[in-house]
């Protein structure tokens, strides 16, 4: 595999062209000189690697750093080759992605929950008062629901009246 060298890191660094990242350093240890080599990992959220560059710690991207040294850079998918610089999916990766965006706009668009913030919900309904009571539908009795609906209505008009919260009445 070609390798070559990162400008400006003193041959301390390299990239193959599979995207992998090597560190050659040397440090003295006792008066003597070892050469090592190393893989650098890469982040996994941002694809990079932090090394030293001009006596600074810097982050850079692999697929920059591809596309400067092989002029092609790493689907961030199944890391196939692209050539196109702005792309950052391949041709099969992209489909499949917008048919996933699709799908997931098509479900909230058909499932959206209505918006109750500010507005009342006027019907009282027998499923609205089960899942307030926490009782199953068919357990309640008509004089539970009825009271229900009362005491529902009472607290609605009380705190209309008198501008404290919903909540404040027991």
């Amino acid at each position: 595999m070609e390798t070559k060298f990162i400008e400006e890191t003193n041959e301390q660094y390299s990239i193959r062209e599979d995207g992998v990242v090597i560190q050659h350093y040397k440090f003295t240890w006792a008066g003597n000189i070892t050469y090592k080599e190393s893989f650098l990992k890469k982040h996994v959220k941002n694809h990079c690697v932090f090394l030293r560059k001009n006596k600074k710690n810097i982050s850079l991207s692999i697929n920059t750093l591809l596309l400067k040294y092989f002029n092609y850079k790493l689907c961030i998918r199944c890391f196939n080759k692209i050539h196109n610089e702005k792309e950052i999916y391949c041709i099969p990766c992209k489909k499949e992605a917008t048919k996933i965006s699709n799908a997931k706009s098509r479900h909230k668009f058909l499932y959206r929950k209505p918006i109750y913030d500010k507005k009342m919900r006027e019907n009282i309904t027998r499923a609205y008062a089960s899942t307030m009571l926490k009782i199953p539908t068919h357990d309640i009795p008509d004089d539970m629901y009825n009271l229900y609906k009362a005491n529902l209505n009472n607290k609605r008009l009380l705190s209309k009246k008198t501008g404290l919260h919903f909540n404040n009445f027991k």
